[in-house]
């Protein structure tokens, strides 16, 4: 005879599975809407090639203004910036007008050129203040803090657009620092140091597949001028003219903290009449610092001695810096060695070696430039009768290194690989050929941890969209397995119901007398069309709903009243700069 006790069991496993039906749906249906890494605050576990890159050059503000680095645009409505890059900071350092308005030497036009654009977050929608006490993420700046003490007085998160990438490259959320205060001549900056912020955004958003970038920082000489270009997650081939030469990352020990530091074997002046003459001994090596933050070369005392004494430099040049006559009132960035232009050898080379065999050659005209200076309108000009030598007229303190800046990589191809903990350079090429993005694997996501090959890493000639799974298939995917889900589950509910309806013809027949006649009192009580059947407001489909939360929601000071950010951001758990 049927037992009516089993109708609850029945409704109770058919709530079940449609509870589990609907629980595996919903994680479906996140899947094909899936977030940015830096947005869900999930840190990345899928393996992508994907590299991007943005141009250095001169950028032009609204006022007129030109600087000369990346062009990006930073919160909503988007304010244009142009940084440089630099392993100074592990944050991306942007300007605030503050910076202008404490000079006393500065005009506004002159202070927005050389800082690269002012950012005023109050403007932004999309800006989040964040205390320097509550962010999740600490990333120190120690190079900067020992120029610069004590560091930064404001960070925040904001959205970072790079509008001339193809297509262009936004990241949500990204951790910024306010220079509020400090060195009038410092321009804003793309941290790209060991534990660089801006990096693990790219990563965690998708936009670049390793913690690695590379630089060809171009040349604005008067004889082969040519735009720079900075690549996230690898390198273009097609800029090198030769193989890389590899270092080791530096554990930023030292007097000077600098990621890529080196040591310089051999260092000469070739001059007109073809002579070559060392500025450094045979037996004398000296550690330096690649950064191409800075412009020029700065040499140790005794470098700059040599290098003076070989070129025979007249001291008294150097009043054209502070005398507004001789310089007709323009101000400058890093000063070089000013020489008279109808005295000068313009056939002077400069040759320096590395100790991982790194060899290269600066001719006469990447070494010497006109002297440009920054008028009241912040406009470019230069001073009549005045070469400048690309070499910082002041030598290095006590204890500090030599620097090769953006000079010494205008001939010079820098890739940085912070996965492998590896540098290298190669013999940038002059005539660039078709582009030809390589990519660096990420570690995570590489079987062979060895030091990178750059022979044979992963091609990624197509933008950083082109290695992704395409939406169209994720999405199909994920409904084709939801749909099979419901029609084995419809399947195993009809099985479970048959068999238990032939269960019930058995006992019901089991309880006819002999002749066919039911006994009274043994008459049937079940009545299948009055079961209970299960609907929306069953007790297992009532589950708590996860409650909305803002995309600020676990950043412990979140701004009051913002509704500036991209529908669907999410909750993010960013990385903030320190």
């Amino acid at each position: 005879m049927f037992n009516l006790h089993r109708v609850p069991l029945l409704t109770t496993t058919a709530a079940l599975v449609i509870a589990l039906v609907v629980r595996m749906s919903s994680v479906l249906v996140r899947d094909m809407l899936v977030l940015p890494d830096s947005v869900t605050g999930a840190q990345s576990t899928s393996c992508t090639n994907a590299t991007f890159a943005v141009k250095l050059r001169n950028c032009t503000f609204e006022s007129g203004v030109t600087s000369w680095g990346n062009l990006i645009e930073v919160g909503t409505p988007p304010q244009r910036l142009c940084l440089v890059p630099s392993t100074v900071l592990n944050s991306t350092l942007v300007s605030q007008e503050s910076l202008c308005l404490v000079s006393q030497t500065l005009e506004a036009h002159k202070c927005e050129a050389l800082r690269g654009g002012f950012f005023n977050e109050n403007s932004s929608s999309t800006w989040t203040d964040v205390s320097l006490v509550k962010y999740n993420d600490t990333r120190s700046n120690p190079t900067w803090e020992h120029f610069n003490p004590p560091g930064f007085t404001k960070v925040g998160y904001d959205k970072i657009v790079f509008p001339n990438t193809d297509p262009p490259v936004d990241l949500y959320g990204a951790g910024i620092a306010l220079n509020q205060y400090g060195n009038n001549s410092n321009a804003g900056m793309i941290g790209l140091g060991i534990n660089s912020v801006f990096l693990n955004d790219a990563v965690r958003q998708g936009r670049a597949g390793s913690k690695s970038w590379s630089l060809d920082s171009g040349s604005n000489s008067l004889v082969k001028p040519r735009e720079g270009e900075m690549v996230i997650g690898g390198y273009n081939s097609a800029r090198t003219d030769g193989s890389f030469s590899w270092s080791n990352v530096s554990n930023m020990a030292g007097d000077r903290p600098c990621p890529l530091r080196t040591r310089i074997t051999e260092m000469s002046v070739t001059l007109g009449d073809g002579s070559i003459v060392p500025i450094i001994s045979s037996a004398e090596t000296a550690e330096a610092c690649i950064e191409p933050y800075d412009n020029l070369f700065r040499f140790t005392p005794g470098m700059l001695f040599n290098w003076k004494s070989i070129t025979k430099f007249n001291e008294t040049l150097l009043q054209v810096y502070t005398s507004e006559t001789a310089n007709n009132n323009l101000s400058f960035t890093e000063l070089g060695l000013p020489y008279d232009s109808a005295k000068v050898d313009d056939n002077w080379q400069l040759s320096i070696t590395l100790d991982n065999g790194y060899k290269t050659t600066l001719p006469s005209f990447e070494l010497q430039r006109p002297l440009l200076g920054f008028d009241n309108f912040g406009n470019k000009d230069a001073v009549p009768g005045i070469t400048n030598l690309q070499i910082l007229n002041v030598p290095t303190g006590e204890g500090e290194v030599p620097t090769l800046g953006k000079i010494f990589l205008s001939r010079s191809y820098l890739a940085v690989n912070y996965e492998t903990s590896q540098f290298g350079l190669a013999l940038a090429a002059i005539d660039p050929a078709t582009d030809k993005y390589v990519s660096f694997p990420s570690k995570a996501c590489s079987s062979n941890s060895s030091s990178p090959d750059p022979n044979a890493p992963n091609d990624s000639s197509s933008s950083s969209s082109d290695s992704k799974p395409p939406l169209g298939a994720i999405i199909g995917g994920s409904v084709g397995g939801f749909v099979l889900l419901i029609v084995l589950v419809i399947a195993a509910i009809f099985c479970v119901r048959k068999r238990r309806r032939e269960r019930r013809k058995r006992e019901a027949s089991q309880s006819f007398g002999f002749g066919g006649i039911r006994r009274p009192s043994e008459r049937a009580t079940y009545a299948p069309e009055t079961w209970p059947r299960h609907g929306r407001n069953n007790s297992f489909m009532s589950g708590e709903r996860d409650s909305p939360r803002t995309a600020y929601s676990d950043m412990g000071t979140p701004g009051s009243g913002h509704t500036g950010w991209p529908p669907g951001a999410g909750r993010p758990l960013y990385e903030v700069p320190g």
